[in-house]
């Protein structure tokens, strides 16, 4: 291993040390030596860096591998498939976990660790073919996912875990999931998510976070079946957006993260039954107690209390912003509507409190753009506010003029927040 600490260690060191400075627990010569021991000037340490590039890299190098072994694969011995498939992967491991012992080239050992990752997956994939194993298309993405999180650990690569979250939660326990009726083992995608969602939060990962918080509302769409697909996502995005209401300052960036996840899951759900036609599609028998579709209320039942434990410990222990605590309480107040709506076959109802959702989100995101500065929120809000909007005129099919200004004022929208944020973001900054 590094002597200089795992990447993660070094980078919640470099994050903690200016705290530590100002509360007075290090002084700036002991900070020095922290700094010059560790290494936290390492370009390596900001952002991603060169990762997309050698991620990249890996995976046009690993198909590159795969097509010149399948060039004369029938040809070779059963022996020789074997020797080749374990050497190609044991190659790219040992090769990654050099590059990263002599303390440079961090992003390439990265690249190429998850190269060997990728050749593992298509390994199995040949092994299959070499002993004429057969299986679910879904069970290559398990076993891959297993490797990975094997790799990604030993290694500490942080690309290979998010590779092993996304095959494990985001394939494998989805198609899963969808190939056992009846809701059973609906424990193993939250299972799944609350171990790789406390990894990333461990190494400080906002990449790992979120796609086991986006693998995780897939999992649970896939979850309820064909009548209730909307309701766990919902759910599970509102226990997202609840998330920064109990994060200090420490975590708050973390939580964000899983904030901005969750208001893209329940965005999208959101928006998908807020056409009427599509909202008539979610309910229908057979019901439960004459009220609940019987398919899938397992699954809501899972994601609900997730949910309500979610927005409960934040009202707890309440340490964000009102902006915060509006959303979570937007999209839980819109989850609930939605469920009203269901088990009364109300479909009116339940686009109502979808339309009312994301216009809610898209204000609330607006006036946080408005109050920080911000303009990635800013933006997401007037984007949202105009996709619904205009979703909404083009269902007009008779009143065009009503179609026409619908239009014009979604321009008109735009227009306003170019001018009114641009001129609030200034004085934001002089009043810093």
């Amino acid at each position: 291993m590094d002597e200089r600490g795992t990447r993660a260690f070094r980078a919640g060191l470099r994050d903690a040390l200016p705290r530590w400075r100002a509360e007075g627990l290090v002084d700036e010569a002991a900070a020095a030596r922290l700094a010059a021991r560790h290494d936290l000037d390492d370009a390596a340490l900001d952002g991603l860096g060169l990762l997309p590039v050698y991620v990249l890299a890996a995976l046009l190098v690993g198909s590159g591998v795969v097509s010149l072994v399948a060039w004369h694969w029938d040809e070779l011995a059963r022996t020789a498939k074997v020797a080749l498939v374990l050497g190609m992967v044991a190659g790219a491991h040992l090769g990654g976990a050099a590059l990263r012992r002599s303390g440079r080239h961090a992003w390439l050992a990265e690249g190429v660790t998850l190269l060997g990752s990728l050749l593992f997956g298509a390994g199995i994939a040949l092994m299959a073919q070499i002993f004429n194993v057969t299986g679910a298309w879904y069970g290559i993405f398990g076993a891959f996912a297993v490797g990975a999180l094997a790799a990604g650990l030993l290694l500490d690569s942080g690309s290979t875990l998010v590779a092993a979250s996304a095959a494990g939660l985001g394939v494998w326990s989805s198609g899963w999931l969808a190939a056992r009726p009846g809701d059973h083992g609906l424990v193993v995608p939250y299972a799944l998510a609350l171990g790789f969602g406390a990894l990333g939060w461990r190494r400080r990962s906002p990449a790992l976070l979120a796609v086991t918080a986006l693998g995780l509302a897939l999992a649970s769409l896939v979850s309820a079946g064909v009548v209730l697909w909307a309701l766990p996502p919902l759910l599970v995005g509102a226990a997202l957006l609840a998330v920064p209401l109990s994060a200090g300052p420490a975590e708050a960036p973390l939580a964000g993260v899983l904030a901005w996840t969750g208001r893209l899951a329940f965005a999208a759900v959101a928006f998908a039954i807020s056409f009427l036609e599509a909202a008539r599609h979610v309910s229908g028998a057979p019901r439960l107690g004459n009220f609940w579709p019987a398919r899938g209320a397992e699954s809501v039942g899972v994601a609900g209390a997730l949910a309500a434990g979610a927005v409960a410990l934040g009202l707890a222990r309440w340490r964000g912003g009102r902006l915060d605590l509006a959303e979570a309480l937007v999209a839980a107040s819109a989850c609930a509507v939605v469920g009203l709506g269901v088990g009364l076959e109300e479909p009116m109802l339940t686009a109502v409190a979808a339309n009312a959702a994301l216009a809610g989100l898209a204000a609330l995101l607006v006036a946080r753009g408005l109050a920080t500065g911000q303009r990635g929120s800013f933006w997401s809000g007037v984007a949202l506010g105009d996709l619904l909007l205009v979703a909404r005129f083009l269902e007009i099919e008779r009143l065009l003029w009503l179609k026409g200004l619908g239009f014009i004022a979604a321009g008109a929208l735009i227009a306003w927040g170019v001018v009114t944020f641009e001129r609030r973001r200034k004085e934001v900054r002089h009043a810093a």
